[in-house]
């Protein structure tokens, strides 16, 4: 597969003999940092790959503390 070939060439995945494994070792990873033009506006602009961090956009699950669960608890008791 072209793609698994291309993340071995930029160390991203580790192969030995016909087993595929990833590379944990961030800092062996060759990412490019390619510049080009963006495909919507044709600006030229810099593709930086690997400089960015995902959001925590996902992760919005909300915290119950004790403080939260004795007032919850006690507004309940009354029933």
């Amino acid at each position: 597969n072209e793609a698994k070939l291309e993340l071995v060439r930029m160390n991203i995945i580790k192969q030995q003999g016909g087993m595929f494994g990833p590379n944990k070792n961030i800092s062996e990873w060759c990412i490019p940092q390619n510049e080009g033009k963006s495909p919507k506006t044709r600006d030229k602009t810099s593709l930086k790959l690997g400089d960015c961090y995902p959001s925590k956009q996902g992760d919005t699950k909300d915290t119950i503390t004790k403080e939260k669960r004795k007032d919850y608890s006690s507004e309940n008791s009354h029933v």
